[in-house]
């Protein structure tokens, strides 16, 4: 398998837990909303 498809195959799972975990997409509604709280966790998850 390629790499490519080991990240891919990560973040579809990642999806899958963080919207089973119920985590919201923003901490608060003043948030400037450049970023998702799930693309803040993937990005951690794949450094």
């Amino acid at each position: 398998m390629s790499r490519k498809l080991d990240i891919y195959n990560v973040v579809k799972i990642g999806q899958k837990v963080m919207k089973r975990a119920n985590i919201p997409l923003y901490w608060s509604k003043f948030s400037k909303k450049k970023f998702t709280i799930h693309q803040h966790i993937m990005l951690i998850v794949l450094e």
